[in-house]
């Protein structure tokens, strides 16, 4: 079971991402729909990608695509911390790889947010 991302979290990903419930093409040029779902879940078109001449979705359907997605980015960002991150660590690690995709966060940013904490913790403890 995906450990759950704070409310805080999921509402700044849905405040930035903004709903649409036709398909559009975000910034990077992706057929995007709901809340940032470029992928639908399983369940819902077979986990096609989303394509620009997709029907019209609900917004109850946009919150579920969210769901599953939100389920998926806080798995991959909980093996990546081993479990470490606190609620608002790892709500902005699934907020951040929401936006920029796991393997940019799991290449750069989770290494290098943990290797802060180990370096500067101790020492502003000391103060």
């Amino acid at each position: 079971m995906s450990r759950p991302v704070a409310v805080a979290a999921q509402n700044l990903i849905k405040k930035k991402e903004g709903l649409s419930l036709v398909p559009y093409r975000c910034q990077a040029g992706v057929a995007t729909i709901g809340y940032g779902c470029t992928v639908y879940p399983p369940w819902y078109a077979a986990g096609k990608k989303v394509a620009m001449n997709d029907p019209p979705i609900t917004e109850n359907m946009a919150v579920a695509f969210l769901n599953h997605d939100l389920e998926r980015f806080s798995d991959a960002v909980e093996q990546a911390t081993g479990g470490k991150a606190n609620d608002n660590e790892h709500g902005a690690m699934v907020s951040l790889a929401y936006n920029i995709g796991l393997t940019m966060l799991s290449m750069m940013f989770i290494p290098m947010y943990f290797g802060i904490l180990l370096y500067f913790v101790p020492r502003i403890k000391a103060l």
